[in-house]
């Protein structure tokens, strides 16, 4: 099996491993990447690309599954993964697509999260319309790895950077800032998890149109209990919804930090990472049975593990 891998940032590393352990040959899309990460290995291929359609077509000529890894944030990158799907179209080989998602539920609540629905629909919407390219929305719920800051981590085991003043725990400040009442619940896994569940997802007979994992249904007071028990001492303090409506509805137009501050804070309060168990469970059942997903114990035991020098 040939992957391919589109983007060569921080994500995507962990794809490349999870790939390679599971005896993919995997090949990494990028503008030009001159980060020694990629670039000092001879276990995978780079193929540069400008993200135009027959660029793309090109690189896939010999591929059998495209997984994106590209950010979907603002309206270039979207139109990135909308070439994508052109591109798999036009391809003779490669029909069959993950788009970068990795997101919560896309059913009911398509509109979540605020920050990124503009640029996420139009993929969806593309990906629905067409029938010649197989693909699947993969919601994971947060990322795992964002809760807990890299200070805090084994960096041996953690490529991603912390998420900075959008996330709710802040341990250089000392701060946890909890949206709604904190008793919402929402899913998490961790991105290692993610990359291993993909790495068996695309030699997958026959894939849905949502897939969906996680390693733990959690809330915000569970995860504070969780780091108490630790010995973490936070300043502690809750934000409503409605006091992040307000602050969105007075924002200025040009206020990216404010707006992007609130949308988050309502991301989770909305139900939009609550995925449905039955589901979760399903698709365990049915395409990721001999995977186990770590807890946030699970994975705070892995980083001080590591961070002591054990083997892991």
């Amino acid at each position: 099996m040939r992957v391919a891998v589109a983007g060569a940032g921080e994500v995507a590393k962990y794809f490349v491993e999870e790939f390679l352990a599971a005896s993919h040959t995997t090949v990494v899309l990028t503008r030009g990447t001159t980060n020694p990460w990629y670039t000092s290995r001879n276990d995978i291929e780079l193929r540069k690309t400008d993200y135009t359609v027959s660029s793309l077509v090109t690189c896939l000529a010999d591929v059998d599954v495209l997984v994106s890894a590209v950010l979907v944030v603002g309206a270039e990158n979207a139109n990135v993964q909308l070439r994508m799907i052109e591109a798999c179209t036009k391809s003779e080989r490669c029909k069959r697509f993950v788009p970068s998602e990795y997101l919560g539920q896309y059913e009911k609540l398509p509109e979540q999260p605020l920050f990124a629905a503009k640029d996420h629909l139009p993929v969806r919407e593309a990906l629905a319309k067409q029938t010649e390219v197989e693909y699947t929305l993969f919601g994971n719920g947060w990322l795992m790895d964002y809760i807990f800051p890299e200070a805090e981590q084994g960096k041996a085991v953690r490529f991603i950077r912390d998420i900075g003043p959008w996330y709710p725990i802040q341990f250089p400040k000392g701060k946890m800032i909890i949206p709604g009442t904190g008793d919402e619940k929402f899913a998490t896994t961790c991105v290692r998890d993610v990359a291993k569940a993909l790495a068996v997802l695309v030699k997958a007979e026959k894939w849905e149109k949502t897939i969906y994992i996680q390693g733990e249904e959690t809330t915000f007071n569970k995860i504070l209990q969780l780091l108490q028990k630790r010995g973490k001492k936070l300043d502690v303090s809750y934000v409503s919804v409605a006091e992040y409506e307000k602050m969105l509805a007075n924002a200025a137009p040009d206020d990216f930090q404010t707006i992007t501050l609130a949308q988050f804070g309502l991301w989770t309060p909305s139900g939009d990472l609550q995925l449905d168990q039955k589901k979760v469970k399903h698709h365990k059942e049915r395409y990721f049975k001999e995977l186990h997903f770590l807890s946030q114990g699970e994975l705070l035991d892995l980083y001080d593990k590591t961070k002591a020098g054990k083997a892991v």
